[in-house]
């Protein structure tokens, strides 16, 4: 990856012409589009200095690092969502490795939660396809279940999660 400037130092982060960001598809490797990530970034934090907590990546290059991170995506949004029905319906569980369980047995869950939550209950996590599959149908049910239930999603920066 290329060297970022100091931006407490107030260097102006590299100079990319328009042309090279529109040029439209064309193959590159990948230190090409991790160099270019790179200069995203550095040019983002030096536009909103101290205001960027976090920065998501979405394409080719963040596919190809996806699927090791999805099973552990995916138990990360089952308990989410366990805390979430706990919110909506006022139960508290009765301990930490029962949550998913008792979280199941709650009425009226989000769509695609159930299904994403028996996957990691049964560590059926290998089938990336699928894993993703029941995170998105998951995530598409979110919105209009918390609506539904008055459960508020804070959006600082996008979802919260």
């Amino acid at each position: 990856m290329s060297q970022s400037p100091d931006l407490k130092s107030g260097a102006s982060p590299p100079s990319i012409p328009a042309e090279q960001f529109f040029a439209g598809p064309r193959p590159q490797t990948r230190q090409d589009r991790l160099r270019l990530v790179d200069e995203i970034v550095t040019r983002l934090l030096a536009r909103y200095p101290g205001r960027l907590v976090a920065i998501g990546l979405y394409g080719s290059l963040a596919k190809e690092m996806d699927q090791p991170y999805l099973p552990r995506l995916a138990c990360h949004f089952a308990e989410r969502g366990a805390l979430m029905l706990a919110l909506a319906h006022r139960v508290c569980y009765s301990t930490g490795p029962k949550m998913l369980v008792e979280a199941l047995q709650l009425p009226d869950p989000p769509e695609g939660y159930g299904e994403l939550c028996r996957l990691v209950l049964a560590g059926r996590l290998e089938d990336a396809g699928a894993v993703a599959a029941a995170l998105e149908r998951f995530w598409a049910g979110l919105p209009a279940w918390a609506e539904a239930h008055g459960v508020e999603i804070e959006r600082r920066y996008g979802w919260p999660f």
